[in-house]
């Protein structure tokens, strides 16, 4: 027979958050700790898990959240290929990305629908953009998993 003291994680300070953390915070480290407690002056307040990421205002919180993000890397790739149009970071892309997007602004135009090229992408053609042309210092591979991971959340929240 084992010691119940076995099957428990000891308390230290990696298992609590503090009752002012936003839920940035908590989700930035949710793969490590997928639940903590919170903690308020000198008392224990609460538990968040990643179950409470499921609650509405926090699901709208973290799409508005990602959707900002988009909209930057979107600003940033046009920033970027300003007079260039679209042909700069579209070449970035694989062909058939490439195909999708210039038949989606092709049907816009005619429908006279058009805005911009780069609303044509989706996150993850942003994504690879800013890795190729690696406007984002850091790692390509960790770079892609981050935002495969980023992408990952936002398309949870959706569902």
């Amino acid at each position: 027979m084992e010691p119940i003291a076995d099957d428990f994680a000891r308390f230290s300070e990696d298992i609590v958050i503090g009752a002012d953390a936003s839920f940035i915070d908590f989700v930035t480290t949710a793969d490590e700790r997928q639940t903590r407690l919170v903690d308020s002056g000198d008392r224990l307040a609460g538990l968040v898990s990643l179950s409470d990421l499921q609650q509405l205002p926090v699901r709208a919180a973290l799409f508005t959240l990602i959707s900002r993000l988009e909209m930057a890397m979107a600003q940033w790739i046009e920033n970027e290929w300003r007079g260039d149009g679209v042909s700069g970071w579209l070449e970035l892309l694989s062909g058939e990305r490439r195909q999708r997007i210039l038949d989606s602004i092709g049907k816009a135009k005619q429908e006279d629908g058009f805005g911009s090229e780069i609303s044509f992408s989706q996150i993850s053609d942003k994504a690879t953009i800013i890795r190729k042309k690696r406007l984002v210092p850091g790692i390509g591979s960790s770079l892609a998993r981050n935002f495969q991971a980023i992408q990952k959340l936002r398309d949870g929240i959706v569902q």
